[in-house]
């Protein structure tokens, strides 16, 4: 039920996932926000040096989203401007903005503080073919590197609000000069993130022993899955940028490239699974990320790298399981598979944990709602 209105909320953001800017503008709307969505993936160039620009924050394309953003705001005076990771907005335009809004705030799911640097540029090592690439991807990702978080960094300490994915950055903005900052976790979409039922057609498809999903990083990911295979486990896997960088020996079990999965057909690849795996971001210095939630929202086993915040949001071997090594993650994949009434129960007070923790993106952003009523009402007395 959508309650009554509280002001409206200029949303922009990429627009290209369901799990993330569409789950947050929806769950806004219905704490009684009005939503005026603005899509910057509307403007992916079609031409390859537009889109090699475009990757960069640089040309025609970045100056005319800034510039229609700002033209938007101009025309529909929104009480509070929402940023989504706004890698593209300068601070220019967020200085314009302030004249015709309210408020001005942002949420960034990555971590500008974290390991996006040379050093990690370096362990971009591709394999077979593409070894001779490596001297060019070091120089693109190094450049990418430097380019992603340029913008946003100088434009913080603008920002009325900064919503901040981890805990631990809360710090590192104020240093940046961000006065109000707030944690902000990851979630869960209960409208895609839910246990699903295969029917016989899609069983073949989706059933597995074993699957991850998440993109390729240099960060041990590939050691680990190489350690399933000597130990013959086999698994599913999907994501984007692994095709430069898989060994010869998962290159083995894979025909097809590796692809990314994203919606409905993500929800049953988890749904079919028996343990899902969960790898945590060595740029983004994570100690968690979006897909804990997501795999127990689907009543599927998590088995996670083991760090504090993840013994924080489920309780070991009870409501999740973890591994801190390639050995530990082999031992635990074989003693589940072989274990299913205990794997299953986990499973499912994974999933109880997920509902009565409130790790709902509807939860999520009643932070959101509480922090912008306070700032509305204050800016008014």
């Amino acid at each position: 039920m959508i309650k009554e209105h509280k002001g409206t909320i200029l949303f922009a953001g990429n627009f290209q996932y369901q799990f993330r800017e569409f789950a947050m503008a929806r769950a806004l709307k219905e704490l009684g926000w009005q939503i005026e969505p603005f899509s910057w993936e509307d403007y992916t160039p079609l031409t390859f040096i537009g889109r090699i620009l475009f990757k960069y924050m640089l040309g025609r394309t970045v100056k005319r989203i800034n510039a229609d953003l700002l033209s938007i705001c101009k025309r529909t005076k929104p009480d509070i401007v929402f940023l989504c990771r706004p890698n593209y907005i300068s601070t220019a335009t967020i200085m314009a903005l302030k004249s015709h809004c309210r408020l001005i705030a942002t949420w960034n799911p990555d971590n500008p503080f974290g390991g996006y640097n040379l050093n990690s540029a370096m362990k971009y090592k591709p394999t077979g073919i593409y070894r001779l690439l490596f001297p060019l991807i070091v120089c693109e990702k190094a450049i990418y590197f430097r380019r992603l978080w340029s913008k946003l960094l100088r434009a913080l300490p603008l920002y009325d609000i900064c919503f901040v994915y981890r805990s631990e950055n809360i710090e590192k903005y104020k240093q940046a000069g961000v006065e109000k900052v707030y944690h902000l976790p990851s979630f869960y979409d209960p409208a895609l993130h839910r246990p699903m039922t295969l029917i016989d057609a899609d069983k073949k498809c989706y059933e597995r022993d074993v699957v991850f999903i998440g993109h390729f990083e240099p960060d041990g990911r590939v050691q680990y899955l190489e350690a399933l295979l000597d130990n013959d486990i086999k698994f599913q896997l999907y994501g984007q940028s692994w095709n430069y960088y898989l060994s010869a020996k998962i290159k083995k079990m894979f025909s097809d490239p590796i692809r990314p999965i994203f919606g409905i057909n993500y929800t049953k690849t988890i749904s079919g699974a028996k343990i899902a795996l969960c790898f945590l971001s060595k740029l983004n210095l994570n100690q968690y990320t979006r897909r804990c939630f997501e795999i127990p929202a689907c009543r599927t086993l998590l088995l996670c790298e083991r760090t504090p915040k993840m013994q924080e949001l489920f309780m070991e071997d009870r409501e999740a399981v973890y591994f801190s090594d390639p050995l530990e993650l082999v031992a635990k994949v074989k003693y589940y598979l072989a274990h299913p009434a205990e794997r299953n129960a986990i499973a499912v007070a994974g999933y109880e944990r997920c509902m009565s923790s409130g790790y709902d993106v509807a939860n999520r952003m009643k932070i959101c709602d509480e922090i912008f009523n306070q700032e509305l009402f204050s800016t008014t007395t």
